[in-house]
Order: structure tokens, then C-alpha cells, then sequence
């Protein structure tokens, strides 16, 4: 029967294992708006509380230093602007920045990805979308492959807004990128958004939401092990 030491010594080789914390995901869609609806908030809101973050880029202002934007596609009817008359927000996104005008709009025609690109590693990153239909995609790499966040809609393709976000604590990365690929249907035929995003939300783990590193859980391992051959020692 194994002894308490060799369990504890299990559990730290565990520890050691454990380099860092699944992704999580947070997001909700309501079909019908052209804002955040009850489940978008509440996903931002579960999201802004687990990681301590706020909007860092609403695209009102400059981007902030570090941060870079890459896009592939035609510059066309894409990239930063404000809404146009001649399709509704509903169904091509619009702007969710209180008293804004602006956002960043994903085109299958024009830009169709857009990367942002950070000099200081990031845990968490989520962000407000509008023009929902389709699945689109938010993609990632902490170091272990590229991770993929699809962007909540509804199975009836129904437009709406939409509130996704993941943290990925103990497995920092650089880059994000989120694209409007081709939706294929079931006769064969294809579609793809048109969406904005806006009111981006992204940064490393804040101190005062800190979940127990790898690290230290190795260290309370080991400690617990020298006390129990401590006290087998005194025993003897």
C-alpha cells in the first residue's frame, strides 16, 4: 500500500506536470440585437470578473503602445469606420463603445482577418461582436497548438450580438486572430459574415484575481514531503 510520502510525491510530480491552467471560455449571443443582450452581458460580466480586466481598444482612440493590427484581404468595405446607411447594424455590426462611433469591420469580400498582435504576453482576451449569423473564429497559440474560440450565434442563423472571451492563465501569448471563414450548408452552398468587433478586452492576469502557479503548487508538494519524512524520522 503506498505510504504517505510516495502519494506526496505523486501529487508534486503532478505539480511538475501541470505547466498551466486550461482555457476557459466566456460568451453568450442574443438574437436581435445590435448591442450586448442579457447573455452577452453576463459573459462579459463572468469575464471581466475572473480576470480584473477593461476595454483596452475601442477604436475611438489610438491603439494602445504594443499593440499592432495585421489584416489579410482587400482594404474595401473593411477594416476601422463607422456604420453606413445602407446595411443595418444588425446584420453588419456596428459600434458597441458607449457614445462611439467607431469599430473594426470584418468583410468575407474585403478584410476578412484581423490580428492583433501584443509585445507583452497576454492570459485573457475577449471582445463585444455585432452582425452575428454565422460561426466565426477567434483563434490563438499559448504554446501547445492553436487553440480555437468559435463566436456564439444561433442554429437558425438568426443576426445578433454576441460577447466571447477566454483566459488561458499560466500560458501566456502574443497574437490573436479573428476571422469570418465560409459556412458551408447542408445543400452544398456556402455563406460568411459580415461583423464587427469593437471594445476589446485583453491583458496579463491581474494580481487581485491571482489563482495559485504551477510553481508554487510544486513547492507545497515538497514541503509537505520533507514534513512527512520529518515526522517518520522522529517516529524511528
Amino acid at each position: 500500500m503506498p505510504s504517505l510520502i510516495h502519494k506526496l510525491l505523486a501529487l508534486s510530480l503532478i505539480s511538475m506536470a501541470a505547466t498551466a491552467w486550461p482555457s476557459v471560455i466566456y460568451s453568450g449571443f442574443d438574437a436581435g440585437a445590435e448591442q450586448l443582450g442579457a447573455n452577452g452581458l453576463l459573459a462579459r460580466d463572468q469575464f471581466l470578473a475572473a480576470t480584473g480586466g477593461a476595454v483596452q481598444i475601442d477604436f475611438e482612440s489610438p491603439l494602445p503602445d504594443g499593440v499592432q493590427i495585421t489584416t489579410l484581404g482587400l482594404a474595401g468595405d473593411g477594416g476601422i469606420r463607422e456604420a453606413d446607411a445602407f446595411c443595418p447594424s444588425l446584420f453588419c455590426g456596428g459600434n458597441f463603445t458607449p457614445g462611439g462611433t467607431f469599430f473594426f469591420k470584418l468583410h468575407p469580400f474585403f478584410i476578412n482577418v484581423l490580428t492583433l498582435t501584443f509585445s507583452s504576453p497576454i492570459e485573457y482576451f475577449g471582445a463585444s461582436f455585432g452582425g452575428v449569423q454565422f460561426p466565426n473564429l477567434i483563434s490563438f497559440d499559448a504554446g501547445s497548438g492553436v487553440e480555437e474560440v468559435w463566436i456564439p450565434s444561433q442554429a437558425d442563423f438568426a443576426a445578433g450580438s454576441a460577447f466571447a472571451g477566454f483566459t488561458s492563465f499560466g500560458s501566456a501569448f502574443t497574437s490573436v486572430t479573428i476571422s469570418v471563414p465560409d459556412f458551408i450548408f447542408s445543400d452544398g452552398s456556402s455563406s460568411a459574415d459580415i461583423i464587427s468587433v469593437d471594445d476589446i478586452i485583453f491583458g496579463p492576469l491581474a494580481q487581485s484575481v491571482a489563482v495559485p502557479e504551477p510553481r508554487a503548487l510544486l513547492m507545497v508538494g515538497w514541503g509537505l514531503i520533507m514534513m512527512a519524512l520529518l515526522r517518520q524520522r522522529r517516529r524511528r
